[in-house]
């Protein structure tokens, strides 16, 4: 009976175990942004939300407006090769939306571009051949903080992964992040984001 009683209890502990796998594997999953990145080079290292602070590829990070929510405009940029090497062709064309901000706050980079209009080209994915939506046109876009890179003509602000570098402001002041950098589920607030850059 103490046997049959042990292992009783072992099988609960066991399927116990596997219950919380799967419900964090189910949480957690595979992170599509490193799934993209995956057949190229990136010049991101982003696994949580507090790694953000430390990339320094990003020279701006704003809170700011978009000046027509809902729209944007295409961007693309780069071209086909014709007859590279022993491969037929090799598509190098990336491709962007476009939208133009209103900058409200500077939490890095030039103060001066507070009450400026910036435009931000995010970069899209291509999804079965198609492109992906834009966050910058998603649901409660409207404000965001934007983790960019400036080109180096000055007339661009690139957002190379929206998914971990546009966060919507919320009318409660949290932040919608993404959820492979915020694994916690927590809600983080304006205020907590711009902590990690004091």
């Amino acid at each position: 009976m103490k046997k049959q009683f042990s292992c009783f209890v072992l099988l609960l502990l066991a399927i116990s175990f596997l219950m919380t796998a799967c419900a964090e594997q189910e949480m957690l999953g595979e992170d599509p942004v490193k799934a993209r990145n995956a057949t190229a080079s990136s010049m991101y290292n982003v696994n949580t939300l507090q790694d953000i602070p430390n990339q320094t590829p990003i020279d701006t990070v704003v809170v700011a407006t978009a000046k027509t929510p809902g729209e944007c405009e295409w961007y693309r940029e780069g071209e086909i090769l014709q007859n590279v090497g022993p491969v037929a062709s090799v598509d190098l064309r990336t491709y962007g939306a476009l939208m133009d901000y209103e900058v409200e706050e500077v939490i890095k980079g030039e103060d001066a571009l507070v009450g400026t209009t910036i435009t931000v080209c995010e970069k899209i994915r291509l999804v079965d051949g198609s492109l992906s939506t834009p966050f910058c046109i998603g649901e409660n876009a409207d404000r965001v903080v934007l983790c960019l890179r400036k080109s180096s003509d000055g007339t661009l602000y690139y957002c190379h992964i929206a998914e971990y570098f546009l966060m919507p402001v919320l009318d409660d002041g949290t932040l919608e992040v993404w959820p492979y950098i915020n694994r916690s589920r927590e809600k983080i607030t304006l205020a907590d984001f711009k902590a990690l850059y004091e």
